[in-house]
């Protein structure tokens, strides 16, 4: 075994580090998770909506009441959000939540009570129809369900359910008892001995439905919708069509509205099928997640894009942060202290003071189609940059304005691809794109090829150019390569040569013009035109994945770092000063990390985190 294992590497990581670092102590601001949204509960004129950041409260008219949020407002003593699995009402209107890691809290409407020990960890909280409160324990991969009987703790003994965690729980009126985990749908008699698996059933059950006027329960898998009327279960087949079905509710009429990915699916008294995911019927593309009517007949709907409203054929939609999507592929805090925020929409974002503004982006031959934007930057001169699936965007000021270059080489119905390491902003003021394996460098108001072709480069991953006008690229053909290119006079490559051969995930110049890479098996600073491992990080010669550099106000130097969980360290006169290893991310996809005054901020996926130190 050429190197230690990933468990190993850890534990030296964490046990080993320098004995001046301590844990880093400030403030986190998360951004983005509000969005993503995995419980909806309506009671009367109020909405409480489950967040991956925390509770918001609103009315049936949109208006927001409260909100509770990791890590300020949430009675929780973790910094890091706490994704709400499940919410359900007692007999006096008390809201129960658990969260992800089992935690359970009480909300009364105005304060919230801690009824258990943290210890005390349950997948649910449910309440039947006599009020007792049901919750759930692990054993061998089995839900043990309990409940709470005048105040006393009995565990139901004829459970055994195989699949955790459990999705929903509740009593019909007839008293048999229904429960879905993310294997099986379950059921019991209210008196019975046994818990039976409902046939062909299997698949992930997420959700259930008490239609209000018939009183049936409506569940199921996927693809699949269940319904059970007292009497007998009914099965109809594929009812999401071609979508998964995430939810199911009612409106007035009786009608039943089926949230699938892609839209809504109403399904009427006679069974027949109309979509809502044609044009104007939807706010989002892809739109999917939990769903609930409201007394006034108003359709809410949530998921990874916020939540959204349905009200007499009109949608109308609410953000927090105000993040128009989900999966954020990258931000900005320009030199006019404007944040910018770009997902996986067309839509960018941008925050001045405490007001929103939004552009649109489209691609250059389809001004109605929708592109992604993956990468937004700033040049010295104070342009702002965009790479999208389609093309690169620039901001003057006013508007977003395209580069046609890039799309009148090709067919249009074939655009170049653009990803997120395909725009890069030099040391040298230069601005580079990557596009189709060839590197074009901004003149004036043409784009120059530097001839990588002609070198026969490819597989390029990463590219970035320094003050020296040195151009590195790291290369995944044959292998993780990192590439020194010599540029001549006229910016055309001449001749490369091999240097690292470490996967390499940034490029960071920091203010004395030295270069720095971060790889997978740490950090590289180039000194003497050699690459030379930096051993501050670690006592020793273990590695971290080191996912981005970068250095704050005050010239200190930060890295992201990956050794089994994520860790921020703080590097002031090559000394560590901050290690934070308490965040609790595990793997991370395309971060990116960035000085934020005296302090940083990154992002990955669904989040941005901002640090301010004490």
């Amino acid at each position: 075994m050429k190197y230690p294992s990933l468990l190993l590497l850890t534990l030296f990581f964490l046990l080993t580090l320098d004995t001046h670092a301590q844990k880093l102590v400030g403030k986190l601001e998360f951004m983005g998770s509000h969005n993503y949204i995995s419980k909806i509960m309506i009671q009367d004129t109020t909405i409480y909506i489950a967040t991956a950041a925390g509770l918001v409260i609103r009315n049936i008219n949109g208006k927001k009441i409260k909100e509770y949020m990791f890590p300020s407002t949430m009675p929780r003593d973790e910094q890091r959000p706490v994704r709400i699995r499940y919410m359900d009402f007692d007999k006096k209107s008390n809201l129960w939540i658990c969260f992800e890691d089992g935690v359970i809290r009480k909300f009364n409407g105005k304060s919230w009570e801690k009824p258990f020990a943290d210890s005390v960890r349950s997948s649910f909280i449910a309440f039947d129809n006599a009020g007792n409160m049901w919750m759930s324990k692990y054993s061998n991969k089995k839900a043990l369900l309990s409940y709470i009987e005048n105040n006393i703790e009995k565990l139901d003994t004829t459970s055994g359910i195989i699949g955790a965690p459990i999705k929903y729980f509740k009593q019909h009126k007839d008293g048999r008892y229904w429960c879905g985990t993310d294997r099986y749908t379950y059921y019991k008699e209210k008196d019975g001995n046994k818990w039976i698996y409902l046939k062909d059933s299997y698949g992930d059950s997420g959700y259930l439905y008490e239609h209000p006027i018939t009183k049936d329960f409506w569940f199921g898998t996927k693809t699949d919708l269940y319904q059970w009327n007292g009497k007998e279960v009914k099965i109809h087949k594929y009812a999401g069509i071609a979508g998964s079905i995430y939810g199911v509710t009612s409106d007035k009429a009786g009608d039943l509205w089926l949230s699938i990915n892609g839209g809504l699916i109403r399904w009427n008294k006679t069974k027949e099928y109309k979509q809502y995911w044609e044009t104007g019927k939807y706010p989002l593309s892809g739109l999917s997640g939990v769903i609930g009517t409201d007394k006034n007949g108003k359709i809410w709907m949530g998921g990874f894009h916020g939540l959204h409203c349905l009200d007499k054929g009109k949608w109308t939609s609410y953000y927090e942060d105000g993040i128009q999507g989900y999966d954020l592929h990258s931000y900005l805090l320009d030199s006019k202290n404007r944040l910018w925020l770009a997902t996986n929409t067309s839509r960018l974002a941008c925050k001045t003071k405490d007001k929103w503004d939004y552009y649109q982006l489209s691609p250059f031959f389809s001004p109605k189609q929708e592109t992604i934007v993956w990468k937004i930057t700033e040049a010295s001169d104070g342009t702002i940059w965009s790479a999208t699936g389609h093309g690169i965007n620039f901001f003057n000021g006013n508007i977003w304005q395209q580069v046609p270059e890039f799309h009148s080489k090709f067919n249009r119905e074939r655009p170049i691809p653009i990803g997120e390491k395909s725009l890069v902003i030099s040391k040298n003021n230069g601005v580079y794109i990557l596009a189709d394996q060839e590197i074009y460098k901004k003149d004036g108001q043409s784009w120059q090829p530097l001839g990588i072709k002609e070198l026969k480069i490819s597989a390029i991953h990463n590219f970035y150019v320094d003050a020296n006008n040195t151009l590195w690229i790291f290369s995944i053909n044959k292998g993780y390569k990192l590439l020194k290119v010599k540029l001549n006079d006229k910016n055309k490559a001449e001749s490369f040569e091999e240097t690292l051969k470490n996967e390499v995930y940034c490029f960071f110049e920091d203010n004395q013009k030295n270069l720095w890479v971060g790889t997978g098996r740490g950090a590289f600073v180039l000194k003497n035109n050699a690459w030379v491992y930096y051993n501050n990080l670690s006592n020793d010669n273990t590695y971290g994945r080191v996912h981005g550099i970068c250095q704050d106000s005050e010239g200190a130097l930060w890295f992201l770092v990956q050794a089994g969980s994520l860790h921020i360290i703080k590097i002031q006169d090559n000394c560590p000063v901050f290690h934070k290893t308490d965040l609790g991310w595990g793997f991370v996809s395309n971060p990116e990390f960035r000085s934020f005054g005296k302090g940083v901020s990154f992002k990955d996926n669904r989040e941005l985190v901002i640090f301010t130190p004490e």
